[in-house]
């Protein structure tokens, strides 16, 4: 996961193309790539990620929330199948949640997620969209619409289950 998290600090934008074009531009497939590529000890892991906040988030055309995303993203899937919970202050939340909802980022989202659904999050306050309401915490939400599963559960309302539905198919 470091390593994963290393990929947008680490690798040239010329460096990222080629990756993805060598895997038909399947992200997921070149993230693994990465990765499982990484000849680090895990110290020496843990101290390149350390220095991140001193280094250029290097995806083409990411907005400047993209750092904070990926992070929150990625805490989720660590700290969900250990059972604890990641705090995240709201303000954080809220920037990535609104950066998840952008009509740049929802391209990359399940297609049809927030259609006609109203989400809120019982913990910040924060919501988006109309229609059937879809309720859960911060850290819940973020976790639904990066494409995890692994919330789905501790959403509520009348659109849980069309959110349930479209995300697990």
């Amino acid at each position: 996961m470091v390593a994963h998290l290393l990929m947008p600090y680490e690798a040239s934008t010329l460096e990222f193309l080629l990756k993805m074009a060598a895997v038909r531009f399947e992200f997921d497939i070149a993230a693994d790539r990465w990765a499982k590529s990484e000849q680090r000890s895990n110290p020496q892991l843990v101290e390149a990620l350390g220095a991140t906040a001193s280094r250029k988030f290097n995806v083409p055309g990411a907005p400047a929330e993209a750092p904070l995303s990926h992070m929150v993203i990625h805490a989720e899937d660590i700290y969900r199948p250990l059972g604890r919970r990641h705090q995240v202050s709201g303000e954080c939340a809220n920037t990535v949640l609104d950066q998840l909802t952008s009509l740049r980022a929802r391209r990359a989202l399940q297609p049809g997620l927030l259609d006609g659904v109203s989400l809120i999050a019982s913990d910040t306050g924060w919501s988006y969209g109309s229609g059937a309401e879809v309720a859960g915490t911060a850290s819940a939400l973020i976790t639904s619409l990066a494409g995890r599963p692994a919330a789905l559960d501790e959403l509520t309302g009348p659109g849980s289950e069309l959110v349930r539905s479209r995300l697990t198919g």
